[in-house]
């Protein structure tokens, strides 16, 4: 089902998800209080819209009986990634001092994992003779 809709909104998310971190790099003080609540909104915003779209690509991918558990290690290795995320962006800045490389770092990874997502294709059907 091609179609604005369908194939727009990852994109828009991804780019707006892209524009509010590359802001959070601006981030230095505890006193810039404008733009860490931006950097809040628009994360909460884009996070919650991640899940839809995650769902939906999943399920087009690999529909039938084995679907919860990809969901599920989808979960799980969420999870994991966030856990290490927050652990290492506490190790980076007790090592530098600054949050800056832990932002660039996960940027990065970000968009290793949006063009692992785009470039995922569903698997070609079986022929049942």
């Amino acid at each position: 089902m091609p179609g604005p809709i369908r194939g727009d909104w990852p994109w828009k998310n991804i780019r707006v998800w892209n524009a509010q971190q590359h802001r959070a790099l601006f981030i230095e003080r505890p006193d810039q209080h404008l733009l860490l609540w931006l950097h809040a909104c628009l994360f909460g915003i884009t996070w919650g819209a991640r899940g839809p779209a995650v769902t939906a690509k999943t399920a087009d991918l690999f529909p039938g009986p084995h679907l919860g558990t990809i969901l599920g290690v989808i979960t799980v290795g969420t999870g994991i990634g966030s856990a290490v995320g927050a652990w290492a962006a506490g190790w980076i800045f007790d090592v530098f001092g600054s949050y800056r490389i832990a932002f660039l770092a996960s940027i990065a990874s970000y968009l290793v994992g949006c063009v692992a997502f785009w470039a995922l294709r569903r698997p070609p059907l079986r022929q049942v003779v």
